[in-house]
């Protein structure tokens, strides 16, 4: 799902709100993963990676994750436009494994 400016919002908002980003775009720099995890510490992870990107930082809150991630990549793509290729990292691992597999709709 994509937001008023292009930009890709990770599904419905208010189901998501207590969860970390989970998210693929795909840049003029090849992919680019935005993940916000749960840490041993109680805390939350947010990593930012790519085919010649990686990062990672920890926070006190999903929230502080999650922000930080949007606003990292908004600074590094300030011109992306999410298209098809855009997603969750569920969604999109899930269309690559059938485009792998060649399943067909019939």
């Amino acid at each position: 799902m994509t937001t008023s400016d292009g930009s890709f919002d990770g599904g419905d908002s208010a189901s998501r709100a207590d969860r970390g980003i989970s998210e693929v775009h795909h840049t003029e720099d090849g992919h680019i993963h935005l993940w916000a995890s749960p840490d041993k510490e109680g805390g939350w992870k947010g990593r930012l990676w790519g085919t010649e990107l990686a990062g990672a930082l920890h926070f006190k809150t999903v929230e502080e994750a999650n922000a930080f991630l949007q606003r990292s990549f908004r600074e590094m793509f300030p011109k992306h436009v999410c298209a098809a290729e855009c997603g969750t990292l569920e969604d999109v691992a899930q269309r690559r494994a059938a485009e792998e597999m060649n399943f067909h709709d019939y």
